[in-house]
């Protein structure tokens, strides 16, 4: 099968399709007679033996743009609607492999804010269920909350082995009930505006630790060339700071539910892309840290350095919360794991305290180890 090829002049977008692919004369109908909402009108013309479709963009925002100010709870929503568009379709006799699924060139349309896709009407065309899921990961790459709860949970589910609409439907309605327990799902709440200012934590000054004991469409994408099967891609950065004192205020999502706290002992030049705070979120009473894929492929653990923190390993360690006492556990890390200065035995709970200092190999990345209980209610509002 031929490439489709995507080209865009102003606000018109044009997919050329060659002489040899056969046009769906059924779904070309609907498009342009029923005319469903949720697709951008097309009109056809043959140039050169090949077909011409030609879609309309004016008004309207790309969603990989869009999606970079989306909120978890917005997020939701956009996932919702794709979904249910996907479902949906076949009842318009129109089929999911032939949607464009790349986020660069799906729409939101802003006076309704609805969600507006490209379809190519071919009959030789397909794709299978990974193009869905690259889209959704595409979307979660973006989302501003990357830290918070629902964001680890999606990408739990999409590191598992198995994909379906059904199942990923089923964890969406489940978080979006827990976000807006009182509301049905709808797209038209989705914030267009730039997010708004969020709380502010204060972090006390460390005290010094005590000693101790010893004690985780594509046709408009990349082309795979074993299948003609194109997936879309996208790479992401994850803009982390450092800072120069510990009275240092940084923004946090006032939706983590977080009971303790990774606290940045002191900036480190050799690598100035350390997290300042490290939220421990709690999922199953395990919260696991490691290091990003350097091939940006979707979290292994909970909490994860950036790619360039060589000292860290893809799976370092374990934090969990057992009987209200937390411990922390060495997942055969490279460089080692060390508390209080003391390297641990790998696979072997230590308990911690609060105001343990956590090393993550000898490199400099230090954290003390705080807890809300200790440390009493610091959240101020700006």
């Amino acid at each position: 099968m031929d490439t489709l090829i995507l080209e865009k002049v102003d606000t018109t977008l044009t997919v050329v399709i060659s002489d040899n692919m056969t046009m769906d004369n059924t779904a070309y109908k609907v498009i342009n007679t029923q005319k469903p909402k949720f697709l951008l009108p097309c009109s056809a013309t043959e140039v050169n033996g090949k077909i011409n479709l030609t879609y309309q963009v004016d008004n309207k925002m790309s969603l990989e743009d869009l999606s970079k100010k989306f909120s978890i709870l917005e997020l939701c929503k956009i996932y919702a609607s794709i979904i249910k568009i996907f479902i949906q379709c076949e009842d318009w006799f129109l089929n999911i492999t032939n949607f464009c699924q790349d986020a660069n060139y799906i729409y939101i349309d802003i006076p309704t804010k609805k969600v507006l896709f490209i379809y190519a009407p071919i009959k030789e065309y397909e794709q299978n269920i990974e193009a869905t899921k690259k889209l959704l990961v595409q979307l979660l790459n973006n989302c501003k909350d990357e830290d918070s709860l629902e964001v680890m949970k999606f990408y739990r589910y999409f590191a598992g082995a198995n994909f379906t609409i059904e199942e990923f439907k089923n964890l969406l309605d489940t978080i979006l009930s827990s976000l807006q327990p009182d509301e049905c799902p709808t797209e038209n709440n989705i914030n267009l505006q730039p997010p708004t200012q969020k709380q502010v934590v204060v972090p006390p000054m460390p005290k010094e630790p005590e000693p101790k004991s010893k004690g985780l469409f594509g046709w408009l994408g990349r082309k795979n060339k074993k299948s003609d099967e194109i997936y879309l891609s996208s790479n992401r950065v994850n803009e982390n700071l450092a800072y120069d004192n510990y009275q240092q205020p940084i923004a946090i999502d006032d939706t983590i539910p977080s009971e303790a706290m990774l606290t940045l002992v002191a900036p480190n030049s050799i690598f100035p892309r350390l997290d300042y705070q490290i939220p421990i979120v709690l999922i199953g009473d395990t919260f696991s840290i490691g290091r990003q894929d350097k091939a940006n492929k979707p979290k292994e653990s909970d909490y994860e350095f950036d790619v360039s923190v060589k000292s860290i390993s893809r799976k370092q360690a374990n934090i969990i919360k057992d009987d209200d006492i937390y411990y922390l556990i060495d997942l055969k890390s490279s460089n080692g794991t060390f508390l209080n200065d003391e390297k641990l035995k790998s696979n072997i709970r230590y308990e911690l305290n609060y105001n343990d200092k956590i090393s993550f190999s000898k490199q400099g990345i230090e954290y003390w180890f705080t807890t809300e209980e200790a440390n009493g209610d610091i959240t101020v509002l700006i």
